[in-house]
């Protein structure tokens, strides 16, 4: 039969990734090389369907293997693009959506063709965590980062009273949470009653939706499978999922048959009246801080304070589970410049998702602090001596008492009763495993000045190379 069509299509497409590696050789910087990435990894995708069609016709075993290699090369392409945005060198709000946009394209390489993960490029998630599957974790963690970004804009919605948007993006938040649930269900071997959370997570926000829906004149966005509007493909995949499960049109849905359909699936998930909280073995130590030091939690003041301490729990958890976002970069730092620059990042997204102001290196008591929330001083040190200080406890005690007068020093001149103590231990003996890895939880803790009745939160980044269960594996191993 005649394949010459086909091949015409291959030919164009060939030679238009051609072009476009040619264009990305010469760029200078990131965002363009992301948008390159972007558009190589879509045609790279299209030529996998094409030689997927001529595969049909001839049956060769080499357009077989041309299709894996164009999907190959599609996923390497996405996968370098999400690296460029998770490192913050484009604008991560106004680009979040592409941690999803491929999904598609990556569900379809790796499980619906069973494609292997190349050994040539690093990619950016942690896989150690949190599943016993790689596959799950690079698909999960793509959805996590979006719904990262989405949870600020819904905040931001509700701050400013713009139900059309809470609609909107609750919707998105629980169709995503949903398609996690199904991920985890469809890749590992799980009691299901275990893993409910997602489910859990997918009716909030779905009965979040529902009740601003009727506030914007039932606009029914949902019903067109248009919830995204900017055509993220994470329906489509959605679509073959539930497919299988007997409920092809649900991403078509309107919310009420939505919560319906989550009721058969998941009965226990309906009109249930609590939801489990995002909580970690760090935070239940915050909580227990907070409520030995007898912080209060009236004002407005005291509640940026707690917000900043949950906040930088969050960082703590990321930097353990995902080495690209602190561990890796904080290897090649010599200059505390290089941590505020990382720290100013993770404070204006704080920024966008609490309306708390930051701001940098403002004068108080006669010192320059380098980042505030508000009138809260936030003080980061990159420390590399104490060698010998080898007990977490003892580190953040030294490391406390030689700063501890700048912070109160900031922290009275704007009369504030608040301040913290940001320390990345880039020492070598912590990056070579000299010295044993810390869990995060003991990796914090709150002090009181009695003098100036100022409490200091202190937060302890340890930029070691591996986790200990992937050393204890490497281990193994040898």
């Amino acid at each position: 039969m005649d394949t010459s069509g086909i091949d015409f299509f291959i030919d164009k497409y060939k030679n238009e990734i051609d072009d476009l590696k040619t264009k990305i050789s010469r760029v200078e910087d990131s965002e363009n090389e992301f948008k390159l990435l972007q558009k190589i990894a879509e045609s790279y995708y299209i030529l996998s369907e094409q030689y997927k069609l001529r595969r049909n016709v001839t049956k060769l075993l080499n357009d077989y293997n041309e299709m894996m290699e164009a999907k190959r090369q599609s996923f390497i392409s996405i996968e370098k693009s999400l690296s460029i945005l998770l490192k913050n060198s484009i604008d991560v709000l106004n680009n979040a959506h592409w941690f999803i946009r491929n999904i598609g394209f990556e569900y379809d390489y790796l499980i619906t063709h069973n494609g292997d993960i190349p050994g040539e490029i690093e990619l950016y998630y942690s896989s150690f965590s949190p599943y016993p599957n790689r596959v799950l974790n690079i698909l999960v963690n793509n959805i996590s980062e979006y719904q990262r970004i989405i949870g600020f804009f819904i905040n931001e919605a509700e701050r400013r009273a713009d139900y059309d948007n809470v609609f909107i993006y609750s919707e998105v938040m629980g169709d995503l949470f949903l398609f996690k649930q199904l991920l985890i269900e469809d890749l590992i071997d799980v009691n299901v009653m275990r893993y409910l959370d997602n489910a859990y997570f997918s009716y909030y926000y779905y009965d979040k939706a529902l009740q601003n829906r009727y506030k914007v004149d039932e606009r029914e966005v949902a019903k067109f499978g248009l919830v995204d509007t900017e055509g993220h493909n994470y329906q489509n995949v959605m679509y073959l999922i539930l497919e299988q499960r007997g409920f092809p049109f649900f991403v078509r849905s309107m919310l009420e048959e939505k919560i319906k359909i989550m009721n058969k699936i998941y009965p226990f998930t309906i009109n249930r009246k609590e939801f489990p909280p995002f909580r970690s073995n760090t935070h239940d130590k915050l909580y227990s801080l907070i409520k030995d030091m007898n912080i209060p939690n009236y004002d407005e003041h005291d509640k940026i304070f707690i917000k900043l301490c949950e906040w930088l729990c969050n960082m703590l958890n990321m930097a353990y589970d995902n080495k690209k976002y602190f561990r890796q970069p904080a290897q090649d730092w010599n200059a505390e410049e290089q941590m505020h620059t990382w720290m100013e990042r993770e404070l204006k997204i704080f920024e966008v998702y609490t309306n708390h102001k930051y701001h940098r290196e403002a004068e108080s008591g006669g010192g320059k602090c380098e980042h505030w929330i508000d009138t809260i001083p936030l003080e980061d040190k990159l420390v590399s001596d104490y060698e010998n200080v080898e007990n977490i406890k003892d580190f953040i005690s030294s490391v406390y008492e030689k700063y501890v007068d700048q912070v109160i020093q900031y922290a009275e001149g704007k009369k504030s009763k608040y301040g913290f103590l940001i320390v990345a231990d880039v020492r070598d003996e912590i990056k070579n495993h000299l010295i044993r890895r810390s869990p995060c939880h003991k990796c914090i803790d709150i002090k009181y000045d009695s003098e100036y009745k100022i409490w200091i939160g202190l937060f302890v980044f340890q930029a070691l190379n591996e986790p200990p269960s992937k050393l204890n594996l490497l281990k193994t191993k040898k």
